[in-house]
């Protein structure tokens, strides 16, 4: 996809607002080869401080399907969030992968 590349180099700016990078986290969701390629960002996105940070990457690593199998880590912190989605989607992703 064009957007790949795009999306990729804006994830590896790092001065990315939390706003900036719910909306990356949704093009990685919408654009699966953007997310696939930026699965480390996704990651860390997943713990991030930022609830809504962490709800975008749930949803986008939760698309990826068993691509989003190596963020297990983090979907294992993810299971005890306090934000609801953020839990809810970590259970349908563990739930993929067991």
């Amino acid at each position: 996809a064009a957007l790949e590349p795009v999306i990729t180099r804006l994830i590896g700016s790092d001065a990315a607002e939390p706003t900036s990078i719910v909306m990356l986290a949704e093009l990685c969701r919408r654009v699966p080869d953007a997310g696939r390629r930026n699965l480390a960002a996704l990651r860390r996105w997943l713990v991030a401080e930022q609830a809504d940070v962490r709800e975008g990457a749930a949803l986008s690593l939760l698309g990826l399907g068993a691509d989003g199998v190596d963020a297990l880590p983090e979907w294992l912190q993810a299971i005890d969030d306090e934000e609801p989605l953020v839990r809810e989607t970590a259970a349908r992703a563990l739930g993929r992968f067991v």
